[in-house]
């Protein structure tokens, strides 16, 4: 489409959905910003990346992101942040804050505890069988495997099926 033809259907667009005049205009909202420093606006961002970065190394199953990666990750949204020019509520940014902690706290306690009950699951569910390096020997070898010929033989053995009826009215 060509620009001539945009405007066209931006002007028209803007005819259509004119304000009602009797309807008062939407204030807008004043939100409470405070311009923080960059250094704690990093150190929340680093308690937020920490937080997200453990739930999700811990649900992956990988390590913990080291406490270089999470600067880095943390240093590049403030960036991010002060690009796009974005004010941090100061009540969002303590909660932020709390909860980034607390998430750094509790996250390797709660994936310890579930760590050690899934080993204490796997532990019930298994029968008590002599475990390689418990002390009592490697655990029994497998049967072993028939060779061919002992299969042919017990082929050999066992008496052919009776042939079936392919149509219901033909003669064996």
């Amino acid at each position: 489409m060509a620009k001539d033809d945009l405007d066209a259907i931006a002007a028209e667009v803007a005819e259509t959905v004119e304000p009602d005049p009797a309807e008062p205009a939407a204030e807008p909202v004043e939100v409470e910003t405070v311009d923080l420093d960059e250094k704690a606006l990093a150190e929340i961002m680093a308690l937020a990346v920490g937080a997200v970065g453990g739930i999700v190394c811990s649900r992956a199953g990988v390590s913990q992101l080291a406490g270089d990666e999470i600067g880095a990750l943390s240093g590049a949204v403030v960036t991010l942040m002060k690009v796009y020019n974005v004010q941090a509520n100061p009540k969002v940014a303590a909660w932020f804050g709390l909860v980034g902690t607390a998430a750094m706290v509790s996250l390797p306690r709660l994936a310890e505890f579930e760590a050690r009950r899934a080993s204490e699951a796997i532990s019930e569910d298994a029968p008590d069988l002599p475990r390689k390096g418990a002390g009592e020997g490697d655990p029994p070898p497998p049967p072993p495997t028939p060779t061919q010929a002992e299969l042919a033989a017990q082929a050999a053995k066992k008496p052919a099926p009776a042939p079936k009826k392919l149509r219901p009215d033909a003669k064996a």
